[in-house]
């Protein structure tokens, strides 16, 4: 995991942090802040803001716009706007808060909504990817701690879902932007099951080249022989606790073609560059399987993703 735990505190028992977060809904005339706050770690906040003052600052709550007011020895506060306070918008302030916060930061974000709470999370979550595995040096420094200041019902397991779906999107990611080279189908196969098996009620298959041509699964194996490399398919399946025929099941497949150079009617050098992209439906539908499980969701999921190289060679 790439981010730290996030954590949820009522507005009382707020601990001290660097930076402080409150939203801005936007208004006809004025912007208010939807935080219910008045002070927060020594630092003054306020309930509402002058529309004269916003305009000078020019600054017009629209989503993700920050303004940010600093003072000497307390927090920043940075003032986010959620535009009309919709779930796009209320991830977008996480994502603002994030960013401008800066490596190392201690993160407060004040959210006033219940509903908001989650988007507002994953928003701040998403922001903090990074993809460094490969580079040399020292790592940047990560967002040092993310608070939820709420004292909405239920804040700690719309926080914690939150994690559930960053944490499966970070997965992703990183599948995705990993070199061919150290992604053929095997290994993404590998990294699939290691990620699902785990979970709870969660069952993976992997077929290997040998069953693919047994269960006679030809266009896969078609489009893997002209590579070195061979197929996978991979079955991943959840089922709730209790679940029975009747119980929805939603199945989704997803493309995990690791490598598309074009086979024998070989891309241009400029329609390369993408192709290592060309398994992103696998590692997305493999993934949601993945949260659904540590999710608790009440319906069936199957995930197949099909894997393999597309390669000229003799045997194309």
């Amino acid at each position: 995991m790439s981010f730290p735990t996030p954590t949820t505190t009522s507005p009382a028992a707020a601990p001290s942090t660097s930076v402080v977060a409150i939203a801005a809904t936007a208004g006809e005339r004025v912007v208010l802040v939807a935080s219910g706050l008045t002070e927060l770690a020594g630092t003054s906040l306020p309930t509402e803001l002058d529309a004269a003052w916003l305009d000078q600052q020019h600054f017009s709550a629209k989503a993700g716009e920050v303004l940010a007011l600093r003072q000497p020895g307390a927090a920043t506060v940075l003032i986010v706007g959620v535009g009309s306070g919709d779930p796009e918008g209320w991830r977008s302030f996480g994502a603002a808060a994030v960013r401008h916060a800066g490596a190392g930061a201690t993160l407060a974000l004040v959210v006033g909504e219940a509903e908001a709470v989650e988007d507002a999370t994953v928003g701040a979550l998403l922001a903090t990817y990074r993809f460094d595995r490969h580079r040399s040096g020292e790592p940047k420094a990560p967002l040092g701690s993310i608070v939820v200041v709420t004292d909405a019902e239920g804040a700690a397991q719309d926080v914690d879902a939150a994690r559930v779906i960053a944490e499966a999107v970070h997965f992703a990611k990183d599948l995705i932007n990993e070199p061919a080279g150290h992604l053929p189908p095997r290994e993404l196969a590998e990294r699939a099951l290691q990620r699902c098996a785990s979970k709870a009620h969660t069952t993976v298959e992997v077929w290997d080249g040998a069953r693919i041509v047994a269960e006679r699964c030809g266009a896969l194996q078609g489009v893997a022989k002209g590579s070195i490399e061979e197929p996978r398919l991979v079955i991943a399946r959840y089922e709730p606790e209790g679940a029975t025929d009747d119980t929805f099941h939603a199945v989704l497949v997803g493309k995990g073609v690791t490598f598309d150079s074009g086979g024998l009617s070989l891309k241009t050098g400029a329609g390369m560059m993408t192709m290592k992209t060309d398994m992103t439906g696998a590692a997305v539908v493999l993934a949601t399987v993945a949260a659904c499980a540590e999710l608790g969701v009440a319906v069936k999921v199957t995930a197949i993703a099909p894997m393999a190289e597309n390669m000229p060679s003799g045997t194309a």
